[in-house]
């Protein structure tokens, strides 16, 4: 029996975690739209995103052996990276805020219509419970740490991230349309199309 030499093995190394990217990446449309879905289904298929993170770091940790460390969920960077993540975050929300209110192309502030008809506490509780755990945590996990160890173990640090960044872009075309076509930016094409874009 001949054995398959290195070169011959190594595309299906490389397949395996740009498949799990690709279905991964895609997998959030899936999510997103699940909150449309009538009853229960609604209520519970977006936090499945959940068991996918929790799938996603048992084949890092069981089928690519990638370290919490490597994974930055080790106890030495674990702080570092809340905090840093948590300013950065801040500086972001702050900037956003600043453009949505004042935005320079627009006569007047971007306007939201799912956020104006939900009460201040079912907006809070969404913003400061669920969206961290259904949304931040599950993104967190699943790109900056399952996908991109499996990458980085596969390729150069330029090319895991640009591919890392690839699936994270798949992951969002259904949420960032659905968010657009609530807001008055829809009224007009153009910054539709600049929106979708960003």
């Amino acid at each position: 029996m001949v054995r398959p030499t290195a070169a011959a093995r190594r595309p299906a190394c490389h397949a395996a975690p740009l498949t799990v990217l690709l279905t991964v990446g895609l997998s959030g449309n899936v999510f997103t739209a699940a909150r449309w879905l009538p009853g229960w289904l609604g209520a519970v298929l977006p936090w499945s995103s959940l068991l996918l993170a929790a799938l996603l770091l048992y084949w890092a940790r069981g089928h690519r052996r990638i370290t919490w460390r490597d994974l930055g969920l080790g106890r030495a960077g674990l702080l570092h990276g809340a905090a840093l993540g948590g300013g950065v975050g801040l500086a972001i929300t702050g900037a956003a805020a600043v453009v949505l209110g004042f935005p320079p192309l627009l006569t007047g502030p971007v306007t939201y219509a799912g956020a104006s008809a939900v009460p201040l506490e079912a907006l809070l509780w969404r913003v400061l419970v669920t969206m961290p755990l259904d949304t931040v945590l599950v993104e967190e996990v699943i790109f900056r740490g399952a996908l991109l160890g499996a990458l980085l173990r596969r390729y150069p640090a330029p090319v895991a991230v640009a591919l890392n960044a690839v699936g994270f872009m798949l992951w969002h075309p259904a949420v960032i349309l659905a968010t657009l076509t609530e807001t008055n930016l829809a009224q007009t094409p153009l910054f539709h199309v600049l929106g979708v874009a960003a």
